[in-house]
Formats: structure tokens, sequence, C-alpha cells
């Protein structure tokens, strides 16, 4: 299988809010967030208990851009969030406004995915 490198979104359709993220690798990527709302697991509190409350079947999981160029990754995982504002909780999941910083989080807490 080809990996994909891009962003991209966890969206829920009552509530009208999406998650924005990045990886190098969009399918496991995908696949582990999936897994861990499943689970009751998730670390964004806010996206986990929105999962609980409407149900599995009320997200959607898209891939909206591919980049070419994994130099590019953090500007465009950033251009996405501003454009969503995912990061205000009325319009989003995302806990950090700014994507370096919540990647950052991510590779030093738990190893790069």
């Amino acid at each position: 299988m080809i990996r994909k490198i891009g962003i991209y979104k966890i969206y829920c359709c009552i509530d009208n809010k999406s998650y924005i993220g990045s990886s190098v690798n969009l399918n496991v990527r995908l696949g582990k967030h999936k897994n861990m709302l499943r689970r009751g697991i998730h670390k964004n509190n806010h996206l986990q208990n929105a999962w609980n409350l409407y149900g599995e079947i009320n997200f959607s999981f898209e891939i909206v851009e591919i980049v070419e160029d994994k130099f590019w990754l953090r500007a465009r995982e950033q251009a996405w969030i501003n454009r969503l504002r995912c990061f205000d909780r009325d319009y989003g999941y995302n806990k950090s406004r700014d994507s370096f910083y919540s990647s950052l989080n991510r590779y030093v807490i738990k190893g790069s995915t």
C-alpha cells in the first residue's frame, strides 16, 4: 500500500465540528484515531465525549488534502485549522491553535505516527 502524506479531518455531522490533523501515513493515522475512539481512550477528551454522545455513525473520516512534499505538511495543517477554526470549541475539537505545538506534543510524548 502506498503511504499517503497529507491532511485529514474528523467531522461530526450533529454539531458540525471538525478535528484537523496531519500524517505521513494517513491510512494508519486515521485507523489509530478510530481505534482509540471506539475503545473510549482517545487523548482528546472533547472529541471522545462527542463520539460517546453522538455515536460513530455521525462521524466521518476524510482526507482533505494530499501533500506531495512533507516539508509543507505542518503549514498545510495550520492552514486547514485556521480555515475551519478547529481550535475554537464552538467550531472544532483541536486542542491547540498551533499545529506545531500539537504535533510536538504527539512526537515527544507518544512517538511519531
